[in-house]
C-alpha cells in the first residue's frame, strides 16, 4: 500500500465534521492562523465544548460508529486536534490518550500521514514532519533492511526511535522526547524502547521469502536475550542521528520551556515544543500573559512595605535570573533578622523555576579548606541550572570569595561529580543566599564588593499575622507570578540591574561594606590617633593580626594593612625614626596604652 494524495477524501470527512455550508464556503474564508499553544488539558476542553464536541468526545471515546474504517475515524479525530492546535507532537500526545491509540499509532509513517493530512487540510500547509505532500508514493510496508546482528539491532533502534531518543556520552546519559521537552532517562525506559524495537523485528518478515523469514524469526527470539538488548542499547549510543554533546543541549539561554511552549525571553514570543531546540528542562506552570497574581503582589508590599522601587528591583533580578545570561556577575544576598518573607520569596520563585531552579547545600559557599582534586558534587550539580538559592540560618564562618567570584561571573566553570572526570560547562546560574546574619566579607577588593548585592528585609511579620498556608496560595499563582517575572526579565533588558537599584539597597550595600572592613573597625576599637603618638609599624600590625584571630577575622597581609590603613587616615605618616631608624607610624597609639613611644 502507498500513501497518495486523498482529497476527495479528506473533502467528505470536512463535511461531516464541520456541516456542508461550511465546507461550501470555505473557499471564501481564510486560511486558519495557527492558533496560539496551549495546554492538552485546554485543548480536550475546548474541542469537548465546541459545536462538534459531541463528535469529538465520541471519538476520544472510541467510539468509530459512522466511519467506514478506523484508519477514517482516526483522521477525523485528527482533523478536529488540527483546528485547535497545529503542534504534530500535540496531536499526537491527545491521541495518545484516546481509546482510538493502538500499536499503528506507533508505526511513523502512519503518524505522519494521518496528522499531516489533517493539518493539510486546517491550514493549507503541511508540516514538516508530519506532511502527507512530504509522504506521497511512499511505500508503507517498505521497511529498510537490517542485518541479524547486533549492530543491525542498534541500527533498527535508531531507525524506529530515532527522533525521540538522544544519548550524550559527556553526561552518560539517555534522553527521552516527551512531547514537550528531552526528559533524563531515569527510568531506564531507554530498555523499554528497545524491547518493542525487538518485538518489531518479526514486521520485516513481509519483505522476505520463507527462508528468510525464518531466519528472521529466530533472530528476533535471540535478540530478546538481556547481552543482545544491552548491545544495542550500547551500539546504538555512537549513531550521529541521536548522539549529541553537553555544549548542544540547552544552547538558548533565552528559550525558557513552559508546559504550553517555548518563550522566547528577548520577544515574549511564545512557540510550540521543538525537538531541535535539545532543551532537558521545564518549569511547572503555563504561560498565560493575562494571568494575575493578586496575592504574590499584596505579599511583596508587606515584606517590602510598599516600597515599590524595590519591589521593581525584585521583579527585574528574578527575571534576569530566568535568562541563563549571566553578564550582569553580581549574586544576591536576602539579609533579615527573620520571619520576614524572604524563604517564603525564595521557595516561590524556586518551584516556578521548576527544572531551571536549585537549592544548594549553604556549605557550598561557605569559607572551609577544599582539596583541590576533592569532588566538587554541589558545583557539578548547577550546570544548566539557572536560579540557585540558599537559606542560611546560623552564623557564617564567612564566604568562600574566590569560588563566588568564580561563580558570578560569566567564565567555563570545572566541577567534578563523585567517581567521575570533571567537565567543563558554561555558567547559567544566579546566586541567591538567604540569611538571618550577614557573611563576613575578608576581602576590601573591587572583584568581590561590585558583585554584591545586598537586599534588606527590615519587616518582621508579627506571629498573628502570620500564614502558614501563603506558600501553596502562593503557588495556585503560579502562571501570574511567572508572567510577573517574565515582564521583570523585559524590565532588566530595558533598562539594566546599575540603573534600577534603589537607594535602600546602595545604603545596605556601602553599610555592609563598612561593617566587614576589620582594618577600620579595628582602629576604631583598638587606636587612638594623637599628633603627637607614634607606634612601631611591626607591633600596630602585630596586635592587629591579634585581633583579627580573636574575632574571627582573617587578618590582611602588612603591605594590605598598610595602604587600608593610609585610605582611611590619610594624616598620618609612615617614616624612620629613633636611634635604630625603625619604621614609624606618627599619629597614632594603641589605645589600651602598648606602642605608644
Amino acid at each position: 500500500a502507498t500513501i497518495e494524495e486523498c482529497q476527495s477524501e479528506v473533502d467528505s470527512l470536512y463535511k461531516s465534521l464541520f456541516g456542508e455550508d461550511d465546507y461550501n464556503s470555505k473557499e471564501d474564508k481564510p486560511i486558519l492562523e495557527p492558533p496560539l499553544p496551549q495546554s492538552d488539558e485546554i485543548i480536550i476542553q475546548k474541542a469537548s465544548s465546541a459545536v462538534n464536541g459531541n463528535k469529538f468526545k465520541g471519538l476520544m471515546d472510541g467510539d468509530i460508529s459512522g466511519y467506514e474504517t478506523e484508519s477514517e475515524a482516526d483522521l477525523a479525530l485528527c482533523t478536529i486536534l488540527a483546528f485547535w492546535t497545529d503542534n504534530e507532537d500535540q496531536i499526537y500526545r491527545i491521541i495518545q490518550k484516546s481509546k482510538l491509540y493502538d500499536e499503528k499509532w506507533e508505526r511513523l509513517d502512519y503518524r505522519k500521514m494521518t496528522i499531516g493530512k489533517a493539518i493539510d487540510s486546517a491550514y493549507g500547509r503541511h508540516s514538516n514532519k508530519y506532511s502527507s505532500k512530504a509522504m506521497k508514493g511512499v511505500d508503507v510496508e517498505t521497511r529498510k533492511e537490517f542485518k541479524r546482528t547486533d549492530m543491525g539491532n542498534a541500527e533498527r533502534l535508531v531507525y524506529h526511535n530515532g527522533e525521540n531518543i538522544r544519548y550524550c556520552n559527556e553526561l552518560n546519559k539517555w534522553f527521552i522526547w516527551n512531547g514537550k521537552f528531552w526528559e533524563t532517562d531515569k527510568t531506564l525506559k531507554i530498555y523499554q524502547i528497545a524491547k518493542e524495537t525487538v518485538r518489531k523485528i518479526c514486521n520485516e518478515s513481509a519483505n522476505h521469502n520463507d527462508t528468510n523469514k525464518i531466519e528472521l524469526i529466530e533472530h528476533a527470539n535471540k535478540s530478546e536475550s538481556q547481552t543482545r538488548i544491552n548491545a544495542m542499547v550500547t551500539l546504538a549510543r555512537s549513531e550521529s542521528e541521536i548522539a549529541v554533546t553537553a555544549n548542544q543541549l540547552d544552547i538558548d539561554k533565552w528559550l525558557l520551556n513552559c508546559q504550553n511552549g517555548t518563550i522566547d525571553l528577548r520577544t515574549k514570543e511564545l512557540s510550540c515544543h521543538n525537538r531541535e531546540d535539545l532543551i532537558t528542562k521545564i518549569v511547572p506552570v503555563d504561560y498565560d500573559p493575562l494571568a494575575q497574581c493578586p496575592q504574590w503582589l499584596k505579599f511583596l508590599n508587606e515584606i517590602f512595605s510598599g516600597n515599590q522601587d524595590l519591589i521593581k528591583y525584585i521583579q527585574a533580578i528574578i527575571g534576569y535570573s530566568l535568562t541563563g545570561d549571566t553578564t550582569e556577575q553580581c549574586f544576591f544576598i536576602l539579609y533579615g533578622t527573620g520571619q520576614n518573607g524572604k524563604s517564603t520569596l525564595l521557595d516561590t520563585i524556586l518551584y516556578i523555576m521548576g527544572d531551571y531552579g536549585k537549592q544548594a547545600n549553604p556549605e557550598t559557599f561557605e569559607d572551609r579548606k577544599r582539596s583541590g582534586n576533592a569532588a566538587s558534587e554541589d558545583i557539578a550539580r548547577l550546570c544548566g541550572i539557572r536560579f540557585v538559592s540558599t537559606i542560611e540560618t546560623g552564623h557564617s564562618s564567612g564566604l568562600a570569595e574566590n569560588l563566588i567570584k568564580k561563580m558570578s561571573g560569566d567564565s567555563k566553570i570545572t566541577a567534578r561529580e563523585l567517581y567521575k572526570s570533571s567537565t567543563e560547562f558554561e555558567q547559567t546560574h544566579k546566586l541567591f543566599i538567604a540569611t538571618n546574619h550577614k557573611p563576613k566579607i575578608l576581602g576590601n577588593d573591587y572583584g568581590i564588593w561590585r558583585r554584591i548585592k545586598l537586599i534588606p528585609f527590615e519587616v518582621t511579620i508579627p506571629e498573628c499575622q502570620r500564614d502558614n498556608k501563603l506558600l501553596s496560595k502562593l503557588q495556585l499563582e503560579a502562571s501570574g507570578i511567572l508572567s510577573w517575572i517574565i515582564e521583570g526579565c523585559m524590565i532588566w533588558q530595558q533598562e539594566g540591574l546599575s540603573n534600577l537599584i534603589p537607594e535602600k539597597v546602595r545604603r545596605a550595600i556601602e553599610d555592609y561594606k563598612a561593617e566587614m572592613d576589620n582594618v577600620n573597625l579595628f582602629i576604631q576599637q583598638k587606636c587612638i590617633m594623637e599628633s603627637n603618638a607614634k607606634i612601631q609599624t611591626s607591633m600596630l600590625y602585630e596586635a592587629y593580626e591579634k585581633w583579627c584571630l580573636s574575632n574571627g577575622w582573617q587578618p590582611s597581609n602588612i603591605q594590605q594593612f598598610s595602604n587600608r590603613l593610609k585610605d582611611l587616615l590619610p594624616n598620618i605618616d609612615k617614616k624612620r625614626s629613633g636611634n635604630r631608624g625603625e619604621n614609624m607610624w606618627h599619629g597614632l597609639k594603641l589605645s589600651y596604652g602598648g606602642g605608644s613611644l
